[in-house]
Protein backbone atom coordinates (compact mmCIF):
# COMPACT_ATOMS: atom_id res chain seq x y z
CA UNK A 1 0.00 0.00 0.00
CA UNK A 2 1.21 3.83 -0.54
CA UNK A 3 0.68 6.14 1.90
CA UNK A 4 -0.90 8.54 0.15
CA UNK A 5 0.91 12.00 1.30
CA UNK A 6 4.34 10.61 1.48
CA UNK A 7 4.49 8.63 -2.58
CA UNK A 8 6.17 5.93 -0.25
CA UNK A 9 5.34 2.30 -0.28
CA UNK A 10 4.20 1.58 3.69
CA UNK A 11 4.55 -2.20 3.97
CA UNK A 12 2.81 -4.58 6.28
CA UNK A 13 6.02 -5.51 7.84
CA UNK A 14 6.91 -2.27 8.93
CA UNK A 15 3.60 -1.42 10.05
CA UNK A 16 3.51 -4.97 12.27
CA UNK A 17 6.93 -3.91 13.35
CA UNK A 18 5.91 0.43 14.63
CA UNK A 19 2.69 -1.33 15.97
CA UNK A 20 5.10 -3.87 18.26
CA UNK A 21 7.53 -1.32 18.98
CA UNK A 22 4.65 1.20 20.36
CA UNK A 23 2.99 -1.79 22.38
CA UNK A 24 6.52 -2.42 24.22
CA UNK A 25 6.61 1.65 24.80
CA UNK A 26 3.27 3.61 24.84
CA UNK A 27 5.50 6.73 26.10
CA UNK A 28 7.45 7.12 22.57
CA UNK A 29 7.78 9.63 20.51
CA UNK A 30 7.93 10.04 16.46
CA UNK A 31 11.77 11.29 16.88
CA UNK A 32 12.42 8.46 19.07
CA UNK A 33 10.69 6.03 16.76
CA UNK A 34 12.68 7.59 13.72
CA UNK A 35 15.61 6.28 15.50
CA UNK A 36 14.19 2.63 15.49
CA UNK A 37 13.63 2.65 11.70
CA UNK A 38 16.24 5.12 10.43
CA UNK A 39 14.97 4.60 6.40
CA UNK A 40 11.58 5.98 7.36
CA UNK A 41 11.11 9.48 7.83
CA UNK A 42 9.31 11.08 10.84
CA UNK A 43 6.37 12.06 8.88
CA UNK A 44 5.66 8.50 7.05
CA UNK A 45 6.26 7.00 10.78
CA UNK A 46 3.53 9.58 11.76
CA UNK A 47 1.02 8.60 8.87
CA UNK A 48 1.74 5.02 9.94
CA UNK A 49 1.15 5.83 13.81
CA UNK A 50 -1.61 8.18 13.34
CA UNK A 51 -3.39 6.69 10.10
CA UNK A 52 -2.82 2.86 9.62
CA UNK A 53 -2.92 2.09 13.11
CA UNK A 54 -4.86 4.79 14.35
CA UNK A 55 -3.37 5.72 17.60
CA UNK A 56 -3.77 8.94 19.10
CA UNK A 57 -1.96 10.67 21.91
CA UNK A 58 -3.46 10.55 24.85
CA UNK A 59 -1.87 12.16 28.31
CA UNK A 60 1.65 11.34 26.80
CA UNK A 61 0.87 7.74 25.90
CA UNK A 62 0.01 6.76 22.44
CA UNK A 63 -3.84 4.76 22.94
CA UNK A 64 -6.01 2.89 20.11
CA UNK A 65 -8.21 5.40 18.80
CA UNK A 66 -10.90 2.96 19.80
CA UNK A 67 -10.50 3.43 23.16
CA UNK A 68 -9.92 7.32 23.15
CA UNK A 69 -13.54 7.52 21.58
CA UNK A 70 -15.01 5.22 24.02
CA UNK A 71 -13.53 7.58 26.99
CA UNK A 72 -13.91 11.20 25.19
CA UNK A 73 -18.10 10.43 24.99
CA UNK A 74 -17.86 9.43 29.16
Amino acid sequence: MHVAREGRVSTDNLVQRVDQAIRGNRRFTISGMSDLFPKNSRSSLYTIVSERLEYRKLCAKWVPKLWFDHHKTQ
